[in-house]
C-alpha cells in the first residue's frame, strides 16, 4: 500500500462514517436500519468499495469512543464529542474527536502522546486556527486534526491499521 493510499483510505472511511451517522441518528427501528443499509449500498455502488458501519457506532449515535479503538493509539484527555468505526474493503478505520483546550496546547499534547508512544510524525503543522499531522507506528496510521470552530476546540483522530 502506497503512502497516498494509506492517507486516502481513512478519508474515504471517514466520509462513509459521517454519511452513515448523518443518515442514521440512532438506528433503533427497521426503517432506520434500511436507511443505514441503503447508505452502505450507495457508497458501494458509487465508489466501488464495501463499507460496513460498526453496530457500536450505530447504537451510540457516534457519541462515544469506539469500544475497540486501538489502545496503542493514545488520545488527549477530555470529553469525547464523536466516535465511530467503519470497515472499508476489509480495512477497519476508527475515528474519535475529543474536546480540547486551546489549539496549540491540544496539538502539542496530542503530538507528544503519539511520539512518546512510538509513533513517527510525518508532516505536521499548527497555528492559531488549527493543526494537523500524520503519524505512523505500532501497526497504525494516524491522521490528527485540531480545529477551532465557534469557540470550541476539537482534537480529531482517524486511525487505520497499516499493511
Amino acid at each position: 500500500m502506497t503512502q497516498r493510499t494509506r492517507a486516502v483510505t481513512p478519508l474515504f472511511a471517514t466520509a462513509a462514517l459521517a454519511a452513515s451517522l448523518a443518515l442514521s441518528g440512532c438506528m433503533g427501528n427497521p426503517i432506520e436500519n434500511a436507511v443505514k443499509q441503503g447508505a452502505e449500498q450507495a457508497i458501494k455502488d458509487k465508489m466501488g468499495v464495501d463499507v460496513k458501519v460498526d453496530e457500536d457506532t450505530v447504537n451510540s449515535g457516534g457519541k462515544t469512543k469506539p469500544k475497540d479503538f486501538p489502545s496503542a493509539v493514545p488520545i488527549v484527555d477530555g470529553p469525547v464529542l464523536q466516535g465511530g468505526a467503519v470497515t472499508l474493503n476489509d480495512v477497519k478505520t476508527w475515528t474519535v474527536s475529543v474536546k480540547g483546550t486551546s489549539v496549540e496546547e491540544s496539538f502539542k499534547q496530542a503530538d507528544s502522546k503519539l511520539t512518546d508512544a512510538g509513533f513517527t510524525a510525518g508532516m505536521s503543522a499548527v497555528g492559531e486556527a488549527g493543526g494537523s499531522g500524520f503519524y505512523e507506528g505500532n501497526g497504525y496510521n494516524v491522521i490528527l486534526a485540531v480545529t477551532k470552530e465557534s469557540g470550541e476546540v476539537r482534537v480529531a483522530y482517524v486511525v487505520s491499521a497499516t499493511g
